[in-house]
C-alpha cells in the first residue's frame, strides 16, 4: 500500500501505533480497515475499494499495479486459516486477481487444505461434504469469501467471523478522507 512495501503485524488484543508523520501508521490502519470489510457481502472492490478508500489513486505505491492483503486467523481449537487477496489496477479500478484461503489442519501434511482459490473471474471452493474442489464462476469485484453465504464451508465462516471482529478505531485528529465516507458507522 502507499508508503509500505510490506509488513506483518500481529493484531491480536489492542495495539497502538505511535510513529512520525508519514511513517505509515494510517496505512496500517487502513489496511486492517480493508481486511475488516473483505467480511461484508457485497461488490467489495466497488462498495469498498473504490467508493470508500478511493480505488488505486489512494491505495498503491507509486507505480505499483497491485496490492495483497493477509489475515493469519489462529483459534485454540481449530486449524489455523489464512486469508490472501492481491488486487490488481484496472483503469481507475482495483479488482481482484487471486483469493485464497488455506487451512493448516495436518501440521504433518505437506501442503495446507486450499479452501479457496481463485484466479480472475474463476474460483474453486473446497466442497467438505464430498471432499472436492467445486468450480465457479466470481464476478472481478465481489469476493468468493461471501459470496456463497457463511455456511459454504466451516472455514468460511470461521474467517469472515475473524475478519468481522477486527476493530479499527483512528483518533478524531488523524481522519483520513476514507473514515468519513465509512457506511457502517464504526469510528
Amino acid at each position: 500500500m502507499r508508503c509500505i512495501d510490506s509488513c506483518h503485524l500481529g493484531i491480536s488484543g489492542l495495539k497502538v501505533l505511535i510513529g512520525d508523520n508519514g511513517s505509515g501508521k494510517s496505512t496500517l490502519i487502513e489496511a486492517a480497515e480493508l481486511l475488516r470489510q473483505t467480511s461484508r457481502p457485497g461488490a467489495y472492490t466497488t462498495d469498498v475499494v473504490r467508493n470508500i478508500h478511493g480505488g488505486p489513486r489512494n491505495l498503491l505505491r507509486h507505480g505499483a499495479t497491485s496490492v495483497e492483503l493477509r489475515a493469519r486467523i489462529e483459534g485454540r481449537s481449530a486449524p489455523p486459516l489464512e486469508y490472501r487477496l492481491k488486487l490488481r489496477r484496472s483503469g481507475e479500478d482495483l479488482l481482484v486477481d487471486t483469493e485464497r484461503l488455506l487451512v493448516y489442519a495436518d501440521p504433518a501434511a505437506p501442503q495446507p487444505l486450499n479452501a479457496i482459490i481463485r484466479n480472475g473471474t474463476s474460483a474453486r471452493v473446497y466442497d467438505s461434504n464430498e471432499k472436492v474442489l467445486t468450480t465457479h464462476d466470481v464476478p472481478l469485484d465481489a469476493l468468493v469469501l461471501t459470496s456463497f453465504g457463511l455456511a459454504a464451508l466451516p472455514a468460511m465462516r470461521r474467517a469472515t467471523e475473524a475478519l468481522a471482529a477486527i476493530a479499527v478505531h483512528a483518533p478524531f485528529d488523524t481522519r483520513a478522507g476514507w473514515l468519513s465516507r465509512r457506511t457502517d458507522g464504526a469510528s
